[in-house]
């Protein structure tokens, strides 16, 4: 499935600088950014907040992996307030243009690449992003479940057999 754009609806590309792989829009030049990739060389503490804040945050922008509706968090960087749209299912962030620099300013070299990290740092980051995955992996099989549960609850066998169809090739 393309991601698209949240706010032109452009298809996004997939790039990769230092390593790291993020999707950027080439109409607006707005940014997706997962957190594991941003906690690499956003400052930590504003990294931090957006997750505090996010239960206070306004509705955002459709989430350009997901679909689903983002929360948008105003967060203080050095005097400006910058309006970032969270995913947490996704733990997917979209920085409209330059937001990003607002953002992380000081820090607006390539993130590092984890070889030069510690081992036991580059482990810790391994796993959190196999985590995230395997958590959203785990979110679509329990939304594939309940879709199976919906169908074989209105009686048609013909759905029923389908679904379980489908749901026995997802698990080889």
């Amino acid at each position: 499935m393309t991601m698209r754009c949240p706010r032109c609806r452009t298809a996004l590309e997939t790039s990769t600088s230092e390593g790291v792989r993020f999707e950027r829009c080439t109409t607006c030049h707005g940014l997706a950014l997962a957190v594991p990739v941003l906690r690499r060389f956003a400052p930590e503490q504003r990294v931090r907040d957006v997750w505090l804040d996010l239960p206070a945050a306004g509705p955002g922008g459709g989430c350009p992996s997901c679909s689903n509706a983002m929360r948008e968090i105003s967060v203080d960087c050095d005097g400006a307030k910058v309006a970032i749209d969270v995913c947490k299912a996704c733990q997917l962030l979209w920085f409209d243009a330059k937001e990003l620099e607002q953002f992380s300013p000081e820090r607006q070299a390539p993130p590092p690449r984890t070889d030069r990290l510690s081992p036991k740092a580059a482990e810790a980051v391994a796993v959190a992003e196999i985590v995230a995955r395997e958590q959203m992996q785990q979110d679509r099989e329990d939304a594939a479940a309940i879709a199976a549960a919906l169908w074989l609850a209105s009686g048609s066998s013909f759905a029923a057999l389908l679904v379980m169809k489908r749901l026995a090739e997802q698990r080889r």
